[in-house]
């Protein structure tokens, strides 16, 4: 797969970035653009491009050109969609009965202080009805689909579940007995809480502190208020997710200004997968 990594180049400026790119192993492509010339790389050496024509304007011309890599720094991907199918087999798969996965599974407060840790990521994948799953499902497609876009599959979904756990975890430890719940939910508001702190931080970047680095924490906060305070949700906990979050996002933008490259991505993927699967085998 080919991503765009910089566009509307002049002939002569875009030959010479793809000559920077060939000097650092990317070979580049063009394609024509709205107002001039479009590059696009093969999406495993995108952060290597991003880098390379970055170090290249800032050390020869200025950034003057660097603001057209913005609307490049993502990529395309479905996996949102993916997780959401898994999470909604996982509910027909259950069946209707699901009290002997929630007795082993879910996030069981008192357990969760005594020990039993895993099940502040095993509750994310359990879910009471129909209405429940169907919900989750949607907003886990929309918003963890728009974090691996910035953050690329790997780095994304293991903030996403990390961030999610820790969210349950933290809830936990708030109640301390008494109180059982199940659902992805955490796990969305973790994503909202990761985009808002990505945005903000890029825009730190730009703009320094001001209302309009702000401006997505602000719209974050009040999606949870809105989606996430309703009679019967667990409000702590999405409070939690989203701030977990909001941390994660920050962080990652502070250290990438693009997806992360293939190699740290598979990593990624691994350990949470692994984290999954452990969990699972301790419920056991």
């Amino acid at each position: 797969m080919y991503v765009t990594v910089i566009r509307n180049l002049p002939v002569e400026e875009a030959n010479t970035i793809a000559l920077v790119l060939e000097s650092a192993g990317v070979s580049g492509r063009f394609h024509p653009g709205d107002a001039g010339v479009d590059i696009t790389v093969d999406a495993d050496y995108h952060e290597t491009a991003i880098r390379t024509i970055h170090a290249y304007y800032e050390e020869n011309a200025g950034d003057s050109s660097i603001n057209q890599l913005a609307a490049a720094e993502t990529v395309t991907t479905y996996s949102g969609i993916g997780i959401a199918v898994i999470l909604a087999a996982v509910h027909v798969a259950i069946g209707p009965d699901n009290r002997l996965f929630v007795e082993h599974y879910g996030s069981s407060a008192s357990e969760i202080v005594n020990g039993d840790v895993y099940r502040s990521l095993t509750s994310l994948f359990l879910h009471a009805d129909a209405g429940h799953i169907a919900g989750n499902a949607f907003g886990i497609a929309l918003f963890g689909t728009a974090v691996c876009a910035f953050t690329g599959t790997g780095v994304g979904w293991l903030m996403i579940l990390m961030s999610g756990a820790m969210g349950n975890f933290l809830n936990a430890v708030l109640h301390q007995t008494d109180h059982v719940s199940i659902g992805a939910s955490t796990a969305v508001f973790s994503a909202v809480g990761i985009a808002a702190g990505y945005q903000s931080i890029r825009r730190y970047k730009n703009d320094g502190l001001s209302f309009k680095s702000m401006l997505p924490l602000f719209a974050g906060a009040a999606l949870l208020a809105f989606l996430g305070a309703s009679p019967h949700s667990d409000l702590p906990a999405h409070l939690f997710g989203f701030g977990f979050g909001v941390l994660f996002g920050i962080t990652y933008g502070f250290l990438f200004n693009s997806p992360a490259g293939p190699v740290f991505q598979k990593i990624c993927l691994l350990l949470g997968l692994g984290l999954v699967f452990v969990s699972i085998f301790q419920g056991f």
